[in-house]
C-alpha cells in the first residue's frame, strides 16, 4: 500500500517509524509547520518531520493545508491510504474523499470511549483499569467515523498519562501496520460506534495541574498521573509553587487532619486528603532541582503539620 502520513509530535514520530519498517511505502508526511522554540526561538521542525527527512520522505508542512496548491501537490502523489495520528488539524471533505482506500486514524483509546484530544488523560482520571487503540475510518465528525481495528492494553497502577501514551505510540504503530496489511488484500469490514457508549476528553490546562487535596486520595493520585508530564501536579507551600513528580495513594491511612496537612515525613512526605493521604516521592520546588521527598523535606525544613495549599 501506498500511505501518506499525517502527523507532528512524537506519538507520531513513533506511529510513522512502524510505517517505515514495515513492506508498505510511505509516499509522503505532512506536519504541522515548524515552530519557533529555545531561547534563541529558532524554527524546529516537529519530530515526525525530522523522522521523516532521516528516512528520505518528501515532508510537506503548508500553512493552509486545504488550499488547492496544497490539494493538487498531495493528490499527486498517488496515495492509497491516507493515514493521521496526533496531526492537530481536522481533514476536509477536499481530502477525505481523494485516496481510494478511504483516511483512517490512530487514537488512544477503545472508541467510542474517550474520543476528543486528551483520551490516555481521559482514561487516567476515569480510574479506567484498560485502555488500547482504535484504527477507524475518518468521517467529518469528532472521532465518529467507523472502526477496523481495536486492540487493548491494562493501565499500570503508578503509569502516567506519558508513560502510557508512549506505550500507545507502539501499540498503535503496530497495530496499524497490520490492519493496513490485512487491508491490502480484501477490504476489511467497517464497524459503527455505538453512539450510546461514547463519552468525550478535553484538552488540559495548566490549573487543571494544581492538585485538590479535599478528595480522596485515589482520585488525588490519579489527577497526579493524568497530568504528568503535562501541564505537571503542583501545588503550594507558603508562597512557593512546588510541582509533584511522583506520588503513591495510601487508601488505608486513618487520618482525621485537615487536607493538605503533612501527616508523615520520612523518606518520603505524607498529606493528608478528604480520604485517605498521598505519600509524596519526588517535588521540585519552582526554579529549582527535581528532588526525592526527603531531599525537598530537609531543605524546607518540613514538619508534621506542616501544610500544602491545593
Amino acid at each position: 500500500m501506498r500511505v501518506l502520513f499525517f502527523g507532528t509530535p512524537d506519538f507520531a514520530r513513533v506511529v510513522l517509524s512502524h510505517l517505515v519498517d514495515s513492506p508498505h511505502q510511505v509516499v509522503g508526511c505532512v506536519t504541522q509547520p515548524p515552530r519557533p522554540s529555545g531561547r534563541g526561538l529558532k524554527l524546529v521542525d516537529p519530530p515526525a518531520a525530522r523522522l521523516a527527512m532521516d528516512a528520505v520522505i518528501p515532508v510537506f508542512q503548508p500553512e493552509k493545508l486545504h488550499s488547492a496548491d496544497s490539494l493538487a501537490r498531495l493528490r499527486a502523489l498517488g496515495a492509497d491510504l491516507f493515514v493521521t495520528a496526533a496531526f492537530g488539524r481536522l481533514l476536509r471533505p477536499s481530502l477525505l474523499t481523494m485516496p481510494p482506500r478511504g483516511c483512517w486514524n490512530v487514537h488512544t483509546s477503545l472508541l467510542p470511549r474517550h474520543r476528543g484530544a486528551s483520551p490516555a488523560t481521559s482514561a487516567l482520571l476515569a480510574g479506567d483499569l484498560w485502555t488500547g487503540v482504535s484504527i477507524f475510518e475518518l468521517d467529518e465528525g469528532m472521532d465518529t467515523g467507523p472502526l477496523i481495528a481495536q486492540a487493548m492494553t491494562p493501565i499500570g497502577p503508578e503509569e502516567t498519562a506519558g508513560e502510557l501514551t508512549e506505550r500507545l505510540a507502539e501499540l498503535g504503530g503496530k497495530t496499524l501496520v497490520e490492519t493496513i496489511t490485512r487491508e491490502a488484500g480484501t477490504p476489511l469490514p467497517r464497524h459503527a460506534q455505538p453512539e450510546e457508549l461514547a463519552t468525550y476528553s478535553r484538552l488540559l490546562t495548566k490549573d487543571d495541574g494544581r492538585v485538590s487535596w479535599s478528595r480522596p486520595s485515589l482520585h488525588v493520585d490519579r489527577q497526579i498521573r493524568a497530568v504528568t508530564p503535562w501541564p505537571g501536579a503542583f501545588t503550594f507551600f507558603g508562597d512557593k509553587r512546588v510541582r509533584i513528580h511522583r506520588a503513591i495513594p495510601l487508601h488505608e491511612m486513618a487520618e482525621s487532619s485537615e487536607a493538605g496537612t503533612v501527616v508523615g515525613v520520612g523518606g518520603a512526605i505524607d498529606v493528608a486528603c478528604g480520604q485517605g493521604a498521598i505519600r509524596l516521592m519526588e517535588l521540585q520546588t519552582e526554579g529549582k532541582t527535581r528532588q526525592t521527598a526527603n531531599e525537598w523535606a530537609r531543605g524546607a525544613r518540613l514538619t508534621v503539620g506542616a501544610r500544602f495549599d491545593g
